[in-house]
């Protein structure tokens, strides 16, 4: 969300004056990246020339221009080499570094009434981690504006990155605006280049225009539909727009044959008067055409409820590999011909008029329409006892980073505040957020959090993420936004009970931190990687669902207790291995009145059941698919849907399409729409194996295959990033760089061990020549000097090939009369190398 004030303890800057000079613009910069780079010759090296150009450098005059400011990098023109001209610029990281940059100043050259365009281009030898953003200061820590996209950096090619930040993103108020190039091994840069431009008129900034035309041109064809009828509709009934960057809609036109073929932002919507509450079926039939890309094919919409997302289907496949450990660019690879009549699912409307609309992908043609067939069944819809809304990593924010699209966080609060009033309209009781609220924890983001939530007047129940905890504390959080936690400031872990109706939540904060030490932080602090239960969580959760096992009841997590994943049925994405959190998952199997977990984190949508419980994972709101669920109450059951939010062209400005990952929307069939028993299940209880052997009792302690999108890792010396080119099983390993002769990662077992027992310990390994890599379980002793190895893994390291180093401990060697702790399992590695599939278990 774009604030309207400055924080109170932020200085506007003195270089905001400078930097709202006005500029001419260029309208078409990569254009004129290419003229000025052939004229450039002519005229020194700088690009400079260009009237709109903040930065315009391609390396040319022999000397490291002063422009360019290094950190924790060498750099150096280089004639060897060239995009364009005679030379380019090498950039070095300095030794002992994993990672390096360099940056242009943009204070400067800013106006802030416009857009910022900026490209470069970047070769490699091998394969290097290049990315780049503008980042800004606003005076406690730096953040992202806007990131550069485009082509995944391939070894021997030059690749442009690109990238743009929007006139609407900027705070004025901050200061040291920057362009970031990051790299992790030399590489080679040139045309660099940053404008302001426009600002251009956005697709988000002409919807509502857009939007009303359309229901006009649509409501001059409305379709009246009663309880037990049908009706049939084809382009003959629709409005069209052939694109969401515009503000004209026509009526439809179609082909003599009745079918349109619908571009990649084009948009059919059809006007239904609706004579009672119904409950509806029905199909889409559309043609697909030749491009046959993994991937959606088109969305349709009751409203803003998604009620079919039909997908291009391949054989398994997974994003190539990118920057930051998101999935990149899809794999240039074809799929099945899909079938031309797909199922809607089940969906509802209320008495009067509605809009249905069928939306093109984004990054290809839908195809050709042909028509969409509504069932009504033949009673009115059964009004709910309760509805409300659930929500996920809105990412409050500032600028438009990328993950695996764009975060649209300065945007998130505009379209949280219209969702939260559309819910409000139709009678909803409350919304709850499963984290990620914001996307840096800090007090100006909950502040904008609480305004918005305060304007629209409907209950928000929260819940903290690891987001939530980058910057201050809760009892900070609590002050400015206290009503999101109605057991108090100090209960982040909280349960209540619907007012309407006997229905229980739960609520879980899994957003506390490890420190160096292995203690656990109530906020993010240098040094602290990964994120826990507080102490003590597990202990207050079986208390809670012992309390009451008779309501139903839904637990609510940033985090997921249990993901099914694999291969999507829909597209082939593979998602990689199943995730399941066991020590919790086995409390809520032995309550037979747990019905469902509702979570986030992941940024995409899957449902799932297991033992009789259903686990549901968000998509996220602040990114592609831009979504959320609204939940209906009835006596015996929960009924959901998935929303995306209102604004269609601010959804387009948050795809990239050459990534293509748009699978996030829909994963398996019925993942859309359901329904979730409120009936009592029978309870799982884990059963204690017989007495007997040595190995009879056997915990997992540590599972770990990096198919999440986070590391539950402490690193030392090196840097780490999932990587999705190869693994061991699953879809992902984890790279491992050191930054100096050696670096390590640890697993910190002391919260899970039970130093009674003995243990089993095992990873699989993957290195190129020369890298040597061990792996052993270490402990510290108080008062001593050093840490102590407690006991080794055992295997060979082969070049090329993945290998398994194991080791095993028996009860007896832990010296906790010696007071050991702080027990880790760590992998060292004297160069880079790939981890996969650590395991280590308690065996007694």
């Amino acid at each position: 969300m774009k604030s309207t004030t400055p924080p109170a303890t932020t200085t506007p800057p003195a270089t905001t004056t400078r930097a709202t000079r006005a500029t001419p613009a260029i309208r078409r910069p990569l254009l004129a990246a290419a003229l000025l780079a052939l004229f450039a010759p002519l005229c020194g090296h700088s690009l400079l020339a260009a009237p709109s150009a903040i930065v315009g450098e391609n390396f040319e005059d022999g000397r490291v221009p002063p422009v360019v400011r290094p950190y924790n990098s060498t750099p150096a023109t280089d004639t060897t080499r060239a995009h364009s001209g005679a030379a380019s610029l090498r950039v070095t990281p300095k030794k002992g570094y994993a990672s390096a940059t360099v940056f242009f100043n943009l204070d400067d050259g800013l106006d802030f009434s416009k857009d910022c365009e900026f490209s470069f281009w970047a070769y490699t030898e091998k394969a290097n981690g290049v990315s780049a953003y503008i980042s800004a200061d606003d005076g406690s820590t730096r953040y992202t504006v806007a990131s550069a996209h485009g082509a995944t950096v391939e070894a021997g090619k030059w690749c442009e990155l690109r990238g743009i930040a929007r006139a609407a993103d900027w705070r004025k108020w901050d200061s040291e605006f920057r362009l970031v190039i990051k790299f992790e091994a030399p590489c080679w840069i040139d045309d660099v280049l940053v404008l302001n431009t426009g600002p251009a008129t956005l697709p988000s900034q002409t919807w509502p225009r857009l939007e009303k035309a359309l229901h006009a041109a649509a409501g001059k064809r409305a379709s009246a539909l009663k309880p037990g009828a049908t009706v049939t509709l084809d382009a003959t009934r629709a409005a069209f727009a052939p694109d969401t960057a515009g503000v004209e809609a026509s009526l439809a036109t179609p082909a003599p044959a009745g079918a349109i073929a619908l571009p990649a932002e084009g948009l059919l919507v059809f006007a239904i008067d609706a004579a009672d509450d119904l409950d509806l079926e029905g199909s889409l039939t559309l043609e697909p055409d030749a491009d046959l890309r993994p991937g959606l094919r088109v969305t349709v919409l009751a409203g803003n409820t998604v009620i079919a997302a039909p997908a291009v289907k391949a054989k398994a496949w997974s994003g190539t590999p990118s920057v930051g450990g998101s999935p990149g660019p899809a794999p240039d690879i074809r799929g099945e011909r899909p079938p031309a009549t797909v199922p809607l699912a089940p969906f509802r409307l209320a008495k009067g008029r509605h809009y249905l609309t069928v939306a093109g992908p984004h990054f290809r043609p839908a195809g050709a329409f042909a028509r969409l067939e509504l069932r009504a069944k033949d009673r009115p819809a059964e009004k709910p006892l309760q509805t409300f809304g659930f929500l996920a990593d809105t990412h409050l924010g500032y600028g438009r980073p990328n993950w695996m699209n764009l975060k649209l966080n300065a945007r998130s609060g505009e379209e949280l505040e219209s969702s939260l009033r559309q819910l409000k309209r139709e009678g909803a009781d409350f919304a709850i957020i499963a984290g990620d609220m914001t996307d840096g924890g800090r007090t100006s983001q909950y502040q904008d959090l609480a305004a918005v939530i305060k304007r629209v007047g409907l209950p928000v129940y929260g819940c903290i993420g690891n987001h939530d905890t980058m910057a201050d504390s809760r009892a900070d959080i609590a002050k400015i936004i206290p009503k999101l936690f109605p057991s108090g400031p100090e209960n982040t872990d909280y349960a209540f009970t619907s007012k309407k109706l006997p229905l229980r939540f739960i609520v879980l904060d899994g957003s506390y931190w490890i420190g160096k030490e292995g203690q656990i932080l109530d906020y993010r602090v240098a040094g602290a990687s990964r994120t826990t239960y507080r102490a003590g969580m597990h202990d207050w959760l079986r208390q809670t669902l012992a309390g009451d096992t008779a309501t139903p009841t839904l637990v609510v997590s940033h985090y997921p207790v249990y993901l099914q994943r694999g291969v999507s049925p829909v597209s082939g994405y593979d998602l990689g291995k199943t995730l399941l959190d066991e020590k919790t998952a086995a409390l809520l199997d032995a309550t037979p009145n747990v019905v469902a977990t509702l979570n986030g984190h992941m940024h995409y949508n899957e449902v799932a059941v297991r033992n009789g419980i259903t686990y549901l994972q968000n998509p996220a709101f602040v990114e592609w698919p831009n979504a959320y669920r609204v939940f209906r109450v009835y006596k015996d059951r929960l009924e959901w849907e998935v929303r995306q939010f209102p604004n269609r062209g601010l959804i387009r400005e948050g795809v990239i399409p050459e990534k293509a990952l748009l699978y996030m929307l829909s994963l398996s069939d019925g993942d859309l729409a359901g329904a979730i028993p409120l009936a009592p299940r029978q309870p799982v209880v884990a059963v204690a194996p017989p007495a007997a052997p040595a190995a009879a009792f056997v915990e997992t302690v540590i599972d770990e295959g990096f198919e999440g999108d986070r590391v539950d890792a402490l690193p030392y010396r090196l840097t780490h990033a999932l990587d999705t080119s190869r693994a061991h099983s699953g879809s992902a390993s984890l790279r491992m760089t050191p930054a100096a002769e050696w670096g390590s990662i640890s697993f910190d077992l002391d919260p899970r061990m039970d130093y009674t027992a003995g243990c089993e310990f095992s990873v699989w390994v993957y290195a190129e020549p020369g890298v040597r890599v061990t792996s052993y379980v270490s402990a510290h002793i108080p008062g001593a000097k050093d840490r102590h190895t407690v006991g080794r893994a055992a295997g060979t390291v082969e070049p090329g090939k993945w290998c398994r180093l194991s080791g095993s401990i028996p009860a007896g060697k832990w010296r906790a009369s010696a007071g050991e702790r702080k027990v880790r399992f760590v992998v060292c590695a004297y160069g880079p190398c790939w981890i996969d599939d650590v395991s280590l278990r308690a065996v007694k």
